[in-house]
């Protein structure tokens, strides 16, 4: 290696660059004066360069070693054309597959003159081509090259035997088909009121005859998207405890092909709620026992074997010889895996229902024992999408924080709103301070009135739960909810609500006695439960005392129109071709007093027109029975006038009560506009119309009831 790295590689990089030209000029090979006066002048340009430690003894070194690499160097004396290049670009990739072919066959190092046969072969017959044979194009260069090149060829990838279908790719290509064939039967099914059938391979494969996919590629992803029906029929078979416990082993993430240490208690907590009594864990590891025998005897490849505190667990494996000795020496290795806590779904009765998971979630919420999952479930419940975005912005900066104090999260998620960060951070949503405000609201609710009464609060206005409860077969919805609420009305704080919740399970089996189950400890910080002011916690002695429910309203018109078959059609058309939608916008642009033009300058429509006032309500509303007609007209006499008698009585409301009746009346154009863009929204619009109504009235009167009250 050279003392001066910087010097060694500007003569060397110059030196083998002078040597490839002059030899391909010259064609002869390279004279030793000539490269040495060019190492030379090298040299010295390098300095005037401003190139720095270089000394006489220095060149001395540096200079007779390049010139002797340059004078060995073996240059091809060829020229490159564009005859050459022709020639090789036509030859190359026959002499590569020859040679690939001539491995693969003889599984041997390449014959160098069976390759040179085959070569000149290949290169003769591009040459008799008249007009192809050039006297510059270097071929018994390029016949050597190529033989010299590839006489060297070691190993090749051997001819691939996979199937075509069962690459990744093409697995991927047959999940989307299959899929889209299956969604779009449950979005026919939806739209026509059935249950979705559930297709055969055979259907499919009928279906997605065009594709060129085979019978076997369609059977794969049937089986990716909906299991192995075999394998699902042998679980479905097994006991009920057997059952839930390979449910319990394949959703606690213990990998696959592997044989995996848990704890027997951890695994039961997962069937049973938790419990100290000696007997009853003895009895839980019995029943255990009983079930992993099962599971191992049936043929869906999962093996378990109880052993006392632990439990051994083969995913596509089968146990070993001596499971105890095995499960030990992991156990001394203190690799036992750990697995999800809580029961499941399935064991939780009503709390295993999606209405039960949205009340655990907001219990959560509530108590400040919240994940960002849990947030969003209640936003998402409540109708405020939107805010998610600003929630989990913060949740992302400020987690450990957030998720220990939702009224924290929420003054955070307000400042960036509307406070001094407002645009700074972040663009905030229009939902974020309606998100703030109702999250405060249930959380104050569930600290004065109960968890019971912030429970009926959260399911009266989320916009979720509109439609499900509506339905004439909503009642196992309705009956599953007041259940839920009346469960939580005995908990005596929020942070309580998990006791609750197993109190509630625990009781609700049947032949089983209510269980006495101590509250678990607070688990906020505990400065702040120290902190806690008595108004922000109901008297303990409020467990046993059933709470006055608030009164509220109770929509009494669920039933659906059925519609004419051009409606049906017309609502259900897409938005490019609707003509219903772009009627119901004509609409609403009257009601608000907006030409086509002026709102689409408009980054946001308003909601009301004119400046909200009474005046500009009534107003708007008779701008719209005065250009009354065309499609709306059309769907009204469907609807047997419920539309023009709808807006004639938000009329008639504002004229004879004003602002006590503003937000119902002058929402009545929007309920309209919500209503025709969907099949959905079209059948139910007159039982919807009709409810809002009655709400009003409803609203009136109460407020008459406390005036009354109050004087």
């Amino acid at each position: 290696m050279s003392a001066n790295p910087g010097l060694f590689d500007h003569i060397s990089d110059a030196a083998r660059r002078f040597t490839v030209q002059r030899v391909r000029e010259t064609g002869a090979p390279l004279d030793a004066t000539e490269i040495q006066s060019f190492l030379v002048a090298a040299a010295d340009a390098y300095v005037a360069a401003g190139g720095t430690g270089v000394d006489e003894d220095m060149l001395a070194d540096v200079l007779p070693r390049v010139a002797r690499y340059c004078v060995g160097m073996d240059v091809s004396p060829g020229k490159k054309t564009a005859s050459n290049e022709l020639l090789f670009r036509a030859v190359e990739p026959d002499v590569r597959a020859w040679t690939v072919a001539h491995r693969r066959a003889t599984r041997a190092p390449v014959d160098a003159t069976a390759l040179r046969a085959a070569v000149v072969a290949f290169v003769e017959a591009y040459r008799s081509v008249p007009g192809q044979a050039q006297d510059d194009d270097g071929h018994a260069e390029l016949i050597k090259r190529w033989v010299a090149w590839y006489s060297r060829m070691t190993a090749v990838r051997q001819e691939s035997t996979q199937k075509p279908g069962a690459t990744y790719r093409a697995r991927q290509e047959a999940d989307f088909e299959v899929h889209l064939i299956v969604s779009w039967e449950r979005q026919v099914a939806e739209h026509e009121g059935r249950a979705p059938k559930r297709l055969s391979i055979d259907a499919i494969t009928e279906a997605l005859h065009g594709t060129g996919m085979k019978r076997s590629a369609i059977r794969g992803a049937m089986e990716r998207l909906r299991g192995r029906p075999e394998r699902q029929a042998h679980i479905d078979a097994l006991p009920g405890t057997a059952r839930d416990l390979v449910e319990a082993l394949e959703t606690s993430g213990l990998p696959k092909n592997r044989l995996t240490v848990v704890r027997t208690d951890a695994l039961a907590a997962k069937l049973w709620p938790a419990t100290m009594n000696t007997a009853t864990k003895r009895k839980h590891r019995q029943r255990l026992r009983q079930a992993a025998a099962e599971i191992t005897a049936a043929p869906i490849d999962l093996h378990v074997v109880v052993l006392g505190e632990v439990t051994l667990v083969g995913r596509g494996r089968r146990l070993p010889d001596g499971p105890d000795a095995f499960a030990a020496a992991v156990v001394r290795q203190g690799k036992v895996r750990q697995i999800p806590g809580g029961l499941l779904a399935r064991r939780q009765g009503d709390w295993g229902t999606p209405e039960g998971q949205d009340a655990q979630a907001l219990c959560r919420v509530v108590a400040s024992h919240a994940g960002d999952e849990d947030m969003q479930r209640v936003l998402v419940q409540a109708g405020l999408a939107d805010a998610c975005e600003d929630f989990m912005r913060v949740s992302g900066s400020y987690a450990d924080a957030c998720h220990r104090d939702t009224e924290e999260w929420c003054r955070v998620v307000e400042e960036r709103a509307v406070g001094p960060l407002a645009g700074i951070v972040a663009e905030a949503s229009g939902q974020a301070t309606e998100a703030v405000t109702r999250v405060r609201g249930l959380i104050e609710r569930a600290r004065q009135d109960g968890l019971g009464a912030a429970w009926d609060a959260y399911v009266a206005e989320g916009t979720s739960y509109a439609y499900r409860l509506h339905r004439a077969e909503a009642a196992p919805v309705r009956e599953r909810l007041r259940r839920i609420g009346a469960a939580l009305a005995t908990a005596p704080t929020p942070e309580a609500w998990e006791a609750t919740m197993l109190l509630a399970l625990s009781s609700g089996r049947p032949g089983r006695r209510p269980l006495n189950i101590a509250l678990p400890p607070e688990r906020r910080r505990p400065d702040r439960a120290a902190a806690t002011t008595s108004y922000k916690k109901m008297d303990l002695s409020l467990k046993t005392t059933v709470l006055e429910a608030s009164k509220k309203f109770v929509p009494r018109h669920t039933e659906r129109t059925v519609l004419s078959r051009w409606l049906e059609t017309e609502v259900s058309k897409n938005w490019r071709i609707n003509n219903i939608r772009p009627a119901a916008d004509d609409l609403m642009l009257a009601y608000l007093g907006l030409t086509p033009e002026e709102a689409r300058g408009m980054e946001k429509r308003p909601l009301v027109p004119g400046a909200g006032t009474v005046e500009d309500a009534m107003e708007g509303l008779r701008r719209i029975l005065r250009n009354w007609g065309g499609m709306i007209a059309q769907a009204d006499a469907e609807l047997d006038g419920a539309l023009r008698g709808s807006l004639v009585w938000a009329g008639q409301a504002l004229r004879a009560h004003g602002y006590e009746a503003y937000v119902i009346a002058a929402g009545i154009p929007h309920v309209i506009v919500d209503g025709l863009r969907s099949y959905e929204g079209t059948v139910t619009l007159r039982a919807e119309l009709a409810n809002e109504v009655e709400f009003c009235a409803w609203v009136l009167g109460q407020a008459a009831a406390e005036t009354s009250a109050a004087a």
